[in-house]
């Protein structure tokens, strides 16, 4: 599936880039360890509660200095007009294959960078390297394509989009996505706070909804203005889903809304092994730590984690009202899993060297839970309940959830990112990082999450959980 490439997405690239000082300080190893006892199971995980991070941490540094894996072919196509600042380097990729050890089913890479004005360049290039097979299993995928797409029109999710453009939302400068596409809480042009679709005022640049042009509109800004679409666009109220032998591939796409142009990336890998990554290139430069510099491992990384549904021949694909609810595919992991893995493994490149920072960042970031069941971002105190507390933890990791509120991208999207965390900080303490891609795997190869989660622990996710609860709300109420 589509990802923006954000902060929280970047990490699995610079993991173990940091001085072997750093991953084998043998003091600081030493006093966490004699300090914080680290759990093994669930059994002992409350009574050993503070070991969490250093094992977590640890644990996955260890990893990445594991032996190094062989590294598939890479071929790099560029667009006449983008200049990519993507730093990756080889060493980031190959730290990433030994930190993340995959199957070895992907044996070459094919890697298009673009930018806005290279979009129909790069997407003939996606279309005539991964052919018509390729690009209709991509399609099926993904809900025939477009729902990853919203320059296009026809898109499924215009329907939830019209539902909450121009409606009120709590505080300005809040942000949401709806169907791929990024609303900002403001009041440009209305009397009060509203959600609208940012745009950056280039030249020619599109958006229909249900067919109707958008016109992107300066309002008291620098550099962006606003989508502004005429009345008719809100009256229809149904949709029509672009053709799958039609749709060039979803592969390449830029996200609505961003006023940094096309900062994004897509994976998709073939029934031969070739993976493509479509990477997008902003129209500024970034910060030195944003993904936008290592963009290239950024989207190998869903590769390689969708070449165990690939290798099983077990990808299922969206439906039309799956892809219009925007829902992950039916045999995933939950998607608050997918968002947390990667925010962990961002926290142990950019804040590791101790447990003790890598701990502090993971405590920092978890607080916002708290703010999103307050502010009912994404709708997510409504669903689980309005009152963080240790109710709303078992409400929330209640695996009945697995097919319903854990499918649903929106609503786990953010909380994935802050709360998610908690909780597989405590598996990767347990079990170690392979737990990330064995889940994964092992739903790959037909089994359910629980039972996949059973036969990586050895116990059930219901027998679990409490104990997992239990341990984040103490977490929480002592702050640590």
């Amino acid at each position: 599936m589509p990802k923006k490439l954000s902060v929280l997405a970047s990490v699995l690239v610079i993991l173990a880039c940091s001085p072997p000082s750093e991953v084998a300080n043998a003091s600081s190893l030493v006093q966490a360890s004699s300090m914080a006892v680290v759990p093994t199971s669930f059994a002992d995980l409350y009574q050993n509660r503070h070991g969490i991070a250093y094992g977590t941490w640890s644990k996955i540094h260890a990893a990445a200095t594991a032996v190094n894996q062989v590294l598939p072919i890479f071929e790099i196509f560029i667009g006449q007009n983008t200049k990519p600042s993507d730093k990756t380097s080889k060493n980031d990729l190959q730290n990433l294959y030994n930190y993340a050890p995959n199957n070895g089913f992907i044996k070459k890479v094919e890697v298009i960078y673009f930018n806005k004005k290279d979009i129909k360049w790069a997407t003939d290039k996606a279309t005539a390297l991964m052919g018509p097979a390729e690009i209709n299993k991509e399609n099926a995928f993904k809900g025939r394509g477009g729902s990853d797409q919203p320059q296009e029109s026809g898109n499924p999710g215009d329907v939830a989009l019209l539902a909450t453009m121009n409606h009120p939302c709590p505080n300005a400068g809040d942000t949401t996505r709806v169907a791929g596409s990024g609303l900002y809480c403001n009041h440009d042009n209305s009397t009060e706070n509203v959600w609208e679709a940012i745009c950056d005022l280039t030249p020619n640049d599109v958006w229909k909804i249900n067919n109707i042009s958008g016109k992107c509109t300066a309002v008291n800004q620098v550099n962006w203005g606003i989508w502004v679409f005429p009345a008719e666009a809100f009256a229809q109220t149904s949709t029509r889903a672009p053709s799958i032998s039609n749709q060039p591939s979803p592969l390449i796409y830029c996200w609505t809304g961003d006023p940094n142009g096309c900062e994004s990336s897509d994976s998709w890998v073939a029934s031969d092994g070739t993976a493509y990554l479509g990477i997008g290139v902003p129209n500024a430069s970034l910060r030195n730590d944003s993904p936008g510099f290592k963009g290239e491992a950024v989207a190998l990384y869903y590769a390689m984690w969708l070449s165990d549904y690939v290798s099983n021949n077990s990808i299922v694909g969206l439906t039309l009202d799956e892809a219009k609810k925007n829902l992950t595919n039916s045999n995933f992991p939950p998607y608050w899993m997918y968002n947390a893995d990667e925010y962990l493994t961002y926290a142990i490149a950019a804040f590791g060297g101790t447990a003790a920072s890598f701990g502090k960042n993971v405590k920092s970031q978890a607080s916002a839970a708290l703010d999103m069941v307050k502010q009912n971002n994404d709708g997510i105190a409504k669903t689980f309940g309005k009152t963080f507390n240790l109710t709303w933890i078992n409400s929330f990791l209640d695996i009945k959830n697995m097919n319903s509120n854990w499918r649903q991208q929106e609503l786990m999207g953010n909380i994935g990112f802050s709360f998610g965390p908690r909780v597989m900080e405590i598996l990767i303490a347990i079990k170690g990082p392979s737990v990330m891609f064995d889940l994964t795997r092992i739903m790959s190869q037909g089994k359910t999450f629980g039972q996949a989660f059973q036969q990586e622990f050895g116990v059930s996710w219901v027998s679990a959980e409490p104990a997992i609860a239990k341990t984040i709300w103490d977490e929480y109420q002592n702050n640590y």
